[in-house]
This record gives C-alpha cells, structure tokens and sequence, in this order.
C-alpha cells in the first residue's frame, strides 16, 4: 500500500520493532474539512461521495468513473446515489476552499472529469469498461439499462442501448454461461422486436484488438440502420472524451441535436 499520505509518525509506527501488524493505516490529510456519517452507533465513517473524492488522489481517470459507477448501481446496500450527489460535493469542496483562501484539494479536475463520463444505474464494472470503450471510439453515449417492453408484454432492461439506431449491447460475463437457454430466448425476443442485438463476452473483450472489433461491429450497426458514421480510427485517450462530446455539441448546426 503507498503510504505517502501519511503523517510521519504514522509510517514509523508501521515499522516499529516489536509491533503486530494487522492492516496497513493511512492518514487522510484534507485542507477542507471532511464530511462524515455515523453509520452505527459509535462508528463514522467518510459519506461515499467524500470517499470518492478521496480516492481521486490515488486513482486514475478510468478507475474514478469504474467507483462512481459502481457507488450508483441498482441494487447497493447504502442509499441510492446519483450524478447530483457527486457534483454537489464538487461544488462544496471548491467553495470551502475559495471561502478560506487556498486553493481546491488535489484531485477535484479528476473529480470534474470522471463526473462527465459517469453514469446511474449500472450493473457490472465490466459494463462501464465495455461503454468507455466506444465511447472512445466515437460512439454515442449509450443509454444505461433501458427499459424496453418485449411484444410478448415482458420489461427487459438493456444493458447498453442506442435507441435512435436500436441498436443493443450486452456483456454476458461467467455467470451467464450457466443460463445460455434463457440468455437465447431473451436475444431471439429483442432481435425479433426490432433491435439489432450485439454480444460481448467475456474472453472476446480483452485485448485492445477484441474492443476495436466490437466497438467496429456496433458502429457498423449503427450506420447502417441510421446512416451515421462515427466510428473513430484511432480511440480517443479517456481524457478527451468529454471535451469531444463538447465541441461535437458547439460545432452542430442550429435546431439540430447532436448524439454524442
């Protein structure tokens, strides 16, 4: 564990002969002061989103977004987060920090950045790899588990869908090779509904070639059924993205909206 945001006397009592060591301890230093909740009687800890905010010192872009997913799944034993909660957090650490007089902490660009390519509702830490990856390809953003009511009257959800094109992507991972049935007839139904239906499974989404051939596959789909090309040859590094998604939105002509 790296331990250089410790207090000095913290990592000499790490070393100290004679001591049993049971876990590694940091110390988090903050120029703000931290925001806490009591989650039993007697025990505080930092409130998730100062948590992630936390992490953001030590944590690259795409790992935050991969945490901030995962902190606004469905089903989560803490209350519902959402995009809001992340960026009302940003604002109070930046304000606190122009209120005394210093700079914002370490980590509230990458806090701002991750916030763009995060999303609600997700499912899998896979799914979000599997939506940064055509994004940065110049896909679309997908939408996040959409809900989609089969002619047979079932609600199924998507996990990626691009509904303009009708176009799905779904990554079935170990778990899914135990219910390959079910999985079939779940695919038959969405395709026969309309959707063009794309698989991604897990030993075919590993190498930089594997995402380059799905993130091909799907901007084929989608071009065909809508006439759009935005299949990039080169991925954007994860940093660009949102900045792309922002000048696609100033350059787009007047009344029409750009997906992206």
């Amino acid at each position: 564990m790296d331990h250089r945001n410790n207090k000095g006397r913290d990592r000499h009592a790490l070393a100290r002969p004679g001591t049993k060591r049971v876990a590694p301890t940091a110390v988090f230093v903050s120029s703000i002061p931290i925001e806490t909740i009591e989650i039993a009687e007697g025990i505080t800890c930092t409130t998730p989103e100062f948590t992630w905010f936390m992490f953001s010192r030590f944590l690259g872009l795409k790992d935050l977004v991969i945490l901030g997913d995962a902190m606004m799944r469905r089903n989560t034993l803490h209350e519902p987060l959402t995009l809001d909660g992340f960026a009302d957090l940003i604002a109070r650490v930046e304000c606190r920090a122009h209120r005394n007089g210093i700079r914002p902490p370490k980590g509230i660009t990458q806090c701002r950045k991750a916030l763009e390519l995060m999303e609600e509702h997700t499912d899998s830490v896979m799914e979000t790899i599997l939506r940064l990856t055509l994004e940065c390809y110049g896909l679309p953003r997908p939408v996040v588990n959409l809900p989609v009511r089969l002619p047979d009257g079932r609600l199924i959800f998507l996990d990626l869908a691009f509904p303009e094109a009708m176009v799905a992507v779904e990554y079935d991972g170990r778990h899914h090779s135990e219910q390959w049935a079910q999985d079939s007839l779940r695919r038959f139904a969405i395709e026969a509904s309309g959707w063009a239906y794309v698989q991604v499974i897990g030993l075919g989404f590993i190498t930089d070639a594997d995402k380059r051939h799905v993130a091909e596959l799907v901007g084929r789909l989608i071009r065909e059924r809508i006439g759009k090309n935005y299949l990039l040859s080169t991925p954007l590094p994860l940093e660009r993205v949102p900045d792309k998604r922002r000048e696609a939105w100033k350059e787009r002509p007047s009344g029409l909206t750009v997906a992206y």
